[in-house]
């Protein structure tokens, strides 16, 4: 389902030209908004960083959404939304540092927020492994 997603948006990005990224991918559902994202977007680092174009990752993101892999949980509200969970999964597979590396890096107050947020992205990973995704 995931590819599916990426294949649509990357058919209508090619069809629509001059067309700023939001407004082909956020369509109210995706919104491209985040304290890592800001910091990666302003350092203009994604290459560097999590080894994909700014592009690349909001049709990631976009396909996640989409999908059913991203579970609401009961409880309270999460520290770091989708998105930053997604690009600090990225960079920590990249990199292999440390939680608190990568938490200094982001200006992330707490180390635990850090691996909260990985492994809430590690989750739908595991499921669509173990369901042959």
């Amino acid at each position: 389902m995931l590819r599916k997603n990426a294949i649509n948006n990357e058919n209508r990005i090619n069809s629509i030209e001059e067309v700023e990224y939001d407004d082909v991918y956020n369509e109210g559902r995706a919104v491209m908004k985040g304290k890592v994202y800001d910091i990666i977007k302003y350092e203009d680092m994604f290459k560097e960083a999590v080894n994909f174009t700014e592009l690349e990752i909001q049709i990631i993101f976009t396909g996640l959404k989409g999908s059913a892999l991203l579970y609401k949980r009961r409880g309270p509200k999460r520290k770091v939304n989708d998105l930053d969970s997604l690009l600090l999964l990225l960079y920590w597979m990249k990199n292999g540092l440390k939680y608190k590396v990568i938490a200094l890096t982001f200006r992330m107050k707490y180390v635990a927020t850090v691996q909260k947020a990985i492994e809430y992205m590690l989750q739908p990973l595991r499921l669509s492994k173990i369901s042959g995704g």
